[in-house]
């Protein structure tokens, strides 16, 4: 496939070359080998990540008119090898990824001389979860551990992973779990400064394990933003970045709407604990407290309530009993320090606090497809004010506008044409929704 370029160059961001190969079970050619080049019966190739999945899925349409389907004996479990590369005034791009066939689906006969059909893929190590149980003691830092489990059971290439292994130590047993359950057993109970951890694989940079603080840390990617004109050549360099960083389309979900937020926890909850070992309980109650290390823009994601907004004379973080949580504790089965439980009491609250305010402000966004983007990383966003005035006037959308974290993708790559679905998340706000304004 070709694509649009110049002599040195790629100049329109959403063209790319492909490359797709098919295993097959049992099936070989003329030349002895199980591989056969499918790249031009491929229509669309859709990859979906997410920053709470743990392997990737792939959904590749075909339309044969090879007869493939019936020569390959198609049945489950053939391996896909995905070559995708791109060469941009910034560099060269290449990436070979390897999924496997667990589904086929909308099997139609449209024609005489063409069957369309649905390739439904996974990554690797999600099929390698599926036939392993561990019931094995563990001890060390979490990210250890879960590092363990990823190359051992899961047999993912150590150059693969990104994990942290700066992680609270804890010991425990795994009670008859699959791999990628165990990694979530412990993901359960393992904070950072009171944000939670996530385990996810990216489209083209591996495997990570990750808490929220160190994404909110990252510098952002890059700024897009919607504009209904270009002021470059399309085929400058400059051209390209601007159309690369356009946003083609928007929606968003504005959950300004507190109610949930409040029977969720998002501003105070209430944690109860039941020891079993010493037969005794005890509560842990959190009240939200603005917190920059672990919050993607300035200002906290809603506003005090004064005068006739307040709830029962009350503001929204003074309702601890709002949302309760339960727990069983075990103080005696391993040493303080190393229990499964040890960081749980004093983080529980927060962390499911974080989780509930991610959903304060989400937006999707079309965009031209960049290898480079991946969930887990920060980008900005400027979205103009909505005016009938002249174009000439302007200005930025502040309070939509700014820092987010990228938590879905989905890459829609067509035969000529590569876009990203982009989902971003923020848990904060980027203007003081308590400072009085005149209108």
């Amino acid at each position: 496939m070709s694509e649009k370029s110049s002599a040195r160059n790629t100049i329109i961001p959403t063209s790319y070359s492909r490359k797709i190969i098919i295993t097959s079970n049992h099936t070989h050619g003329e030349n002895g080998k199980f591989d056969f080049d499918i790249t031009n019966l491929v229509t669309r190739i859709e990859v979906i990540e997410n920053i709470e999945n743990p392997g990737l899925e792939i959904i590749i349409s075909v339309g044969d008119s090879e007869n493939y389907i019936e020569r390959l004996r198609l049945s489950g479990n053939e391996k896909i090898s995905v070559e995708l590369d791109r060469n941009a005034h910034y560099g060269k791009e290449k990436y070979l990824l390897d999924f496997r066939v667990i589904e086929v689906l909308n099997f139609v006969k449209e024609k005489r001389g063409l069957t369309t059909y649905q390739m439904r893929c996974i990554s690797p190590h999600i099929l390698s979860n599926q036939v392993i149980s561990k019931g094995n003691s563990f001890k060390g830092t979490v990210g250890q551990t879960i590092q363990n489990i990823c190359m051992s059971d899961l047999d993912i290439p150590k150059k693969e992973l990104e994990i942290d292994t700066a992680t609270p130590k804890m010991s425990g047993v795994f009670p008859k779990l699959k791999p990628l359950s165990a990694i979530n057993f412990l993901l359960v109970n393992t904070f950072d400064d009171g944000t939670p951890y996530y385990f996810y694989e990216t489209f083209t940079n591996g495997i990570k394990f990750k808490s929220l603080k160190s994404m909110i840390d990252q510098e952002p990617f890059d700024k897009y933003s919607i504009r209904e004109t270009l002021t470059s050549n399309l085929e400058s360099d400059k051209g390209y970045e601007e159309v690369r960083k356009r946003i083609i389309e928007m929606s968003s979900d504005y959950s300004v709407s507190k109610f949930t937020g409040l029977q969720q926890g998002a501003f105070s909850n209430t944690s109860h604990f039941f020891d079993i070992a010493t037969k005794t309980t005890s509560k842990k109650i959190y009240n939200y407290k603005k917190d920059t290390n672990s919050t993607i823009e300035e200002f906290k994601p809603f506003a005090d309530l004064d005068g006739e907004n307040k709830i029962k004379e009350k503001s929204l973080t003074d309702f601890p009993a709002a949302k309760n949580f339960f727990f069983n504790l075990n103080s005696k089965s391993f040493d303080k320090k190393d229990n499964y439980y040890a960081t749980l009491q004093s983080n529980v609250g927060k962390g499911y606090s974080h989780l509930e305010n991610m959903e304060y402000q989400s937006h999707e966004i079309l965009i031209p497809g960049d290898f480079r983007l991946n969930v887990g990383m920060i980008i900005e966003i400027e979205i103009p004010e909505t005016r009938i005035e002249s174009k000439a006037k302007e200005t930025v959308n502040k309070v939509q506008s700014g820092k987010y974290l990228v938590t879905n993708i989905v890459h829609d790559m067509k035969t000529n044409d590569y876009l990203m679905s982009v989902t971003v998340k923020r848990n904060s706000s980027s203007v003081d929704l308590d400072k009085k304004e005149v209108i």
